[in-house]
This record gives C-alpha cells, sequence and structure tokens, in this order.
C-alpha cells in the first residue's frame, strides 16, 4: 500500500481517468446559454428547421429559374441563327444543320457555360439569405433561440482540429482509394457543374472561394444547425441524421449524376460532419470539416486540371 492508502495501480487508473475526462471536456455538451429576461426562448422544432431549409432551397431554386430562361432563350435564338431561321445568316453554298439539331446543340452549350455561374450565384445568395434569415431569428424583437440546439455553441481548438483532419481523411479516402477504384472515365461519366469550374482555368480561383470558404459555412449553418437542430428536438437524433443526410446528398445530386462514388462520399461527409455536431454541440467542427474537405478536392481537380 503507498502512504496515501491508495494501491498504485489504483493512482495510474485515477490519473488515467482524469486524462479521459480531460479529452472530453474539449467536446462541451450542449448547455443552453442564458438568454435576457425580456427575451422569449424560442424551442428550435422541426417546422422551423425546414423553413430553413426551404429558404435555402428556395434561393437556389430562383437561381436555377433564371438560369433556365436564360439558356432556353439564347438557345433558342441562336439555334435559329444556325440553322438558318429568321434574321439568320445566309449558308450559301454550305447546308445548315436541321433546326433541330442546331436548337439541341446550342442550348447544351450555353447550359455547360452558363450552369458554373449559376453554382457561384446560388452560393452567394443562399450565404446571404441564410445570414439575413440566421440575424432574424436570433436577434429580431423578443425573439430568442436556444442557440446550443441550433449547433452554435462555442467549441475549442481541439475539437476544430479534430473536424479539420477528418475532412481531409475523407478527401484522402474519395481521391487516393474509392477514385481509384471506381475510376472516373471522361468517355462515360461528366463532371458535376463545382468539377468543371475548379477544372476550368478562368474560374479556378472563383471555384476555390466558392468551394472552399463559402460553401461550408452556409451549408452547415442550414443542415447541421438549423435543420439538424429542429429535427432532432422534434423526432430524436436518428431522424436528424437520416433526414438531413438525405437531403445534404440530394442538393449535392448535380456533383454525381454520372459518378454514383461522388455520392457516397458526399453521404459520408454529411454523417461525418453530423457525428462532430452531435459530439461537440457546435457547427464549428463540422465548417471545419466540410471546409477542409472542399479544398483538398479542388485542389486536386485544379493540380489536375493544369497538369500537361
Amino acid at each position: 500500500m503507498s502512504p496515501g492508502g491508495a494501491h498504485p495501480s489504483f493512482r495510474l487508473t485515477e490519473a488515467r481517468a482524469h486524462l479521459i475526462v480531460g479529452w472530453m471536456n474539449a467536446f462541451p455538451p450542449e448547455d443552453p446559454p442564458p438568454l435576457p429576461a425580456h427575451v422569449d426562448v424560442v424551442r428550435l422544432r422541426a417546422p422551423q428547421g425546414f423553413l430553413a431549409l426551404g429558404v435555402f432551397m428556395m434561393i437556389h431554386f430562383a437561381v436555377g429559374v433564371v438560369l433556365l430562361v436564360v439558356v432556353v432563350g439564347a438557345g433558342v435564338t441562336r439555334g435559329l441563327e444556325n440553322a438558318g431561321g429568321v434574321d439568320g445568316p445566309e449558308t450559301g453554298t454550305e447546308v445548315a444543320p436541321p433546326l433541330e439539331t442546331s436548337l439541341e446543340t446550342e442550348i447544351e452549350d450555353l447550359n455547360e457555360d452558363l450552369m458554373p455561374h449559376a453554382v457561384l450565384w446560388s452560393t452567394v445568395l443562399g450565404t446571404v439569405g441564410m445570414f439575413v434569415y440566421g440575424l432574424y431569428t436570433l436577434r429580431g424583437p423578443h425573439r430568442g433561440l436556444d442557440r446550443s440546439v441550433a449547433g452554435l455553441a462555442p467549441t475549442g481548438g481541439a475539437a476544430m482540429l479534430f473536424g479539420g483532419l477528418a475532412g481531409i481523411a475523407i478527401a484522402a479516402a474519395y481521391l487516393f482509394g474509392i477514385a481509384r477504384i471506381f475510376p472516373f472515365d471522361e468517355a462515360i461519366n461528366e463532371s458535376g457543374p463545382m468539377s468543371k469550374m475548379a477544372q476550368t482555368p478562368g474560374f479556378s480561383r472563383t471555384v476555390f472561394l466558392v468551394a472552399a470558404l463559402m460553401a461550408p459555412f452556409v451549408e452547415e449553418f442550414t443542415f447541421r444547425g438549423m435543420f439538424f437542430g429542429g429535427v432532432r428536438t422534434s423526432w430524436g437524433l436518428p431522424a436528424a441524421i437520416t433526414i438531413t443526410s438525405f437531403c445534404f446528398v440530394l442538393l449535392h445530386a448535380t456533383e454525381f449524376v454520372s459518378y454514383w462514388p461522388a455520392a457516397v462520399v458526399i453521404l459520408l461527409v454529411s454523417i461525418a460532419a453530423s457525428c462532430a455536431r452531435v459530439l461537440t454541440g457546435s457547427i464549428g467542427p463540422a465548417i471545419a470539416l466540410h471546409l477542409t474537405y472542399n479544398m483538398s478536392v479542388v485542389s486536386q481537380f485544379m493540380i489536375g486540371s493544369e497538369a500537361p
């Protein structure tokens, strides 16, 4: 027995326990912060979570509608001109292509050219829209929010580092594992708009700014913050992870519509971000995970596009 009356092995176990407790304290629980007495506490529920998702998706939908109108309108005009339609060029001895073929070609070309712009502006406007919605929800007159439920609790540097490393690990598994097991064949598969932006020299800086810096913040606030918190409060944790991950994957459908392994990776990112959100009570580590994943993947696409 030791002078203190405790067996040495017990002291060793106790020391290990203190280390474990200290590590767990780096991931604080979701304790709601105090609110001013004059503010009514608004408990985040599923309807509010779906409303946040609706605001985010409506902005993307509006940008998509504008893109569709522009593409179809300009495509029809160019198609008529190339087919020798009204006000079209003189074809001389050359045979003008059939109208249907000309229209289809022009619309496809315009869609490919304008899609990166749609991704860019939907992200920018989505960020602005969710920022305004967040201010209204959090700081509107006589409105309060249990912020920890929305994933807005403070978090430590260890948790942020853990999230960032997890994002890099997922990106490495995708780029050097899944992508090699299921190689991308350009003759069969078509890159999504974000990947095309990364592979287009003129868009390299733009896609890096959008994908790596802007998108993770607005998407995590929407999906792992408001949406996740509302569904979890109303229907529980399994439903929150399942529903938010399903919607998150659907949001990125254009990135995997012709290359299904990308859907698996996007789902993995969503589940990992949800776990980080649950463990820490904050969307901060989820943002770090999403941020480093995007930076890793986009950087790889940009390097590949610049290779001789």
